[in-house]
């Protein structure tokens, strides 16, 4: 080999060897960012969920009074006078049901469909989701099932000349977050799960 092609050779080989040492430079780069930024999305789940854990509990304490006052002992012959009070705590319930979609919008962006290096972080998000869902799905239930009440007594009350009662709207509909096609909380026509 003449001392052309030798060089040609070397020259070649150290641009390949440069070649491959920047590439595992900026791989390792990339690398770190992704686990710096692991490490902030892993913070931000443990800090978010503390905010969404409260309101969670804050809808299990109205979620009693909700099923006792909706749907035990109502009677058409007094669903009028107490209209105002059961949709009240519809109302009450809501305003609980939009504090925990507040709460959860961080945590919508950061758990969805990514698993992390924490075990304890990944519990929080598969938590997160169920529980979310379960309470959206148990108010548009109660809802339905109030406003399934308000249709029955309205036929009822169409027939003893006693006045008709408007049905309770939201803006919330059913939701399947984890896309399991279950619809968990979703409770049956009566009120119960």
């Amino acid at each position: 080999m003449s001392k052309k092609k030798k060089r040609i050779f070397l020259v070649i080989c150290v641009a390949f060897f440069l070649l491959i040492a920047l590439f595992l430079f900026f791989f390792f780069l990339g690398f770190l960012e992704d686990k710096e930024k692991t490490k902030e999305q892993m913070q931000i789940i443990q800090e978010a969920y503390v905010s969404f854990k409260t309101s969670i509990e804050s809808y299990n304490d109205v979620y009693d009074k909700v099923y006792t006052t909706l749907f035990e002992g109502v009677y058409y012959e007094t669903m009028e006078e107490e209209d105002f009070k059961r949709k009240a705590v519809l109302k009450e319930e809501e305003k609980i049901v939009q504090d925990v979609f507040t709460t959860s919008k961080m945590l919508k962006k950061v758990c969805d469909g990514i698993i992390y290096p924490d075990a304890s972080i990944n519990t929080k998000c598969s938590s997160f989701a169920l529980a979310y869902e379960q309470v959206v799905n148990h108010f548009v239930s109660h809802v339905d099932a109030y406003n399934q009440q308000i249709k029955d007594y309205n036929m009822w009350a169409s027939s003893h000349q006693k006045t008709s009662l408007m049905s309770y709207e939201t803006t919330f509909n059913y939701i399947d977050f984890d896309h399991d096609k279950v619809y968990s909380g979703k409770e049956s026509n009566d009120g119960k799960s």
